[in-house]
């Protein structure tokens, strides 16, 4: 199996983090004529959870290679 098929999970996950970060800043922020600030605040969460879920899924299957080598 190739390395980029063992870790197309963590590879996806880090890709949708990147998206995330990059669609809150080009998206930006607004403040309307009411003075409401308008921002896409969820991006920012979305992003540190996918960044998080790819470190994890990158060390689980680091983990279970390790093992399955033995």
């Amino acid at each position: 199996m190739s390395l980029l098929q063992q870790f197309r999970l963590s590879i996806l996950l880090l890709a949708l983090a990147l998206l995330a970060s990059i669609s809150y800043q080009v998206i930006g922020i607004t403040i309307d004529s009411n003075g409401m600030l308008n921002e896409p605040f969820g991006l920012i969460p979305l992003a540190w959870l996918c960044l998080f879920s790819a470190i994890f899924s990158a060390a689980v299957t680091l983990f279970r290679r390790d093992i399955l080598k033995r």
